[in-house]
């Protein structure tokens, strides 16, 4: 009954339910994005490694941002942010359906650099999203409303996933970007909806006088004073290493299952089963073991389906399998990020929310290339296996680590 009204009530919440809708057509576009841009690299070069350098190029622009795009969100208008990133992205994106699939020296790089200029937009315009969050929804309702964005999230990968392999293979990968353009422009006109009590930041004695560069450097002291906050971003950091997993995929569909464009988009896209899974429990689970423990669980899950899929040489077993590992790192990313929301005040919200997406993913780029180079030679069944036991690894450190595993979010809020 409890969990029934719990849901009504975010569902009931206007401006929530079209920023969500919009950035689930968003998503879908992303997802159409993602597949033909890594498809076709592939394709057109053979190399996993070109491959890998995707992934660099995705997270690079993250981490050099990050803390900048917060502090935007702790001292700007947030919609104003969120409209105006999704709007130049529409434009960028659909200018870039011109060197995809990519023919030549020069069009990898055009594709490679619209990579790195599309995250940075995206990068820019998440924290401002995820500081306006707690005052559209209200504290009480965020595990819920997290939960429910997931599934959202990845109920729209899912079909964009889905449709990218149908029309990669049949009317190419260029009509595939060009929808992801168009689901930009969807998102900056749902963003326009937000209402001005979430979007406006608090404005509090000297953080309002202090200068940008100023408040740029406040989070750090958030994150060096709470020991929670601290080994949330730590965990992600650690966490974030096994992200090589992704550009391993074309070529472990290629290599190891033997299949193609479609079969690499539908496993892209049966995953996303387990995340919309995890998005909907994510509630019920955290107010029976608290989203301390939750982390644990759900990376442990995640990392044993890994290390199983690293082995699969079967299609059947392998989408199985990657219901599973996505449901428990959904289930674990909620639990991190909404924990780390609560914990943090209105006004540093955005800048702690860009430090963490700075830092956590310091490792990826690094370890995509070194993963690329590998796997280049030992093959990615082998690569996928080690980022299986990594993740254990790290979901063992945060089951034993007191100050994460003793985290509840009612705890926060009382």
């Amino acid at each position: 009954m409890e969990r029934t009204k719990h849901y009504s009530r975010v569902f009931a919440n206007g401006p929530f339910v079209v920023l969500i809708a919009g950035q689930g057509v968003s998503t879908f576009g992303d997802a159409l994005f993602n597949v033909a841009v890594v498809w076709s690299m592939y394709s057109a070069t053979g190399s996993i490694l070109l491959t890998a350098v995707v992934q660099a190029m995705w997270h690079l622009a993250t981490a050099l941002i990050g803390i900048i795009a917060g502090t935007a969100a702790d001292a700007w208008d947030r919609k104003r942010i969120i409209v105006a990133s999704n709007a130049v992205a529409a434009v960028m994106v659909g200018s870039t359906a011109l060197f995809v699939p990519p023919s030549g020296r020069y069009a990898i790089v055009a594709v490679l650099g619209a990579v790195f200029l599309l995250n940075g937009l995206v990068g820019w315009a998440g924290p401002a999203r995820a500081a306006l969050m707690p005052r559209l929804v209200g504290t009480d309702l965020m595990v819920t409303a997290s939960g429910v964005y997931s599934t959202v999230v990845q109920t729209a990968t899912f079909a964009g996933n889905a449709a990218a392999g149908i029309i990669v293979a049949a009317v190419g990968a260029g009509w595939a970007v060009l929808g992801d353009a168009t689901s930009f422009a969807v998102l900056a006109l749902a963003a326009m909806g937000i209402p001005q009590h979430a979007s406006k930041k608090i404005q509090r004695g000297e953080d309002n006088e202090a200068s940008f560069w100023r408040q740029c450097t406040a989070a750090w002291t958030v994150f060096w004073k709470h020991p929670v906050i601290k080994a949330l971003v730590t965990l992600n950091v650690l966490i974030n290493v096994s992200s090589f997993i992704g550009p391993m995929w074309p070529a472990l569909v290629h290599l190891q299952l033997h299949s193609g464009a479609a079969a690499f988009g539908l496993l892209e896209a049966i995953g996303v089963i387990g995340g919309a899974l995890g998005g909907i429990v994510a509630g019920g689970i955290e107010r029976r073991v608290g989203a301390g423990r939750m982390i644990g669980l759900g990376w442990g899950l995640g990392g044993a389906a890994t290390l199983a899929i690293g082995a699969s040489t079967s299609l059947l077993l392998t989408a199985a399998l990657e219901i599973v590992q996505v449901f428990g790192l959904v289930v674990g990313a909620v639990a991190s990020g909404t924990l780390l929301l609560t914990l943090v005040e209105d006004n540093f919200r955005g800048r702690v929310v860009g430090m963490n997406g700075a830092i956590s993913v310091l490792t990826i780029p690094l370890s995509s290339l070194v993963a690329g180079m590998l796997a280049d030679h030992l093959g990615p069944g082998l690569l996928v296996e080690i980022g299986g036991v990594w993740m254990i690894c790290v979901a063992i450190l945060a089951a034993a680590n007191p100050v994460v595993r003793a985290s509840h979010i009612d705890k926060v809020i009382a």
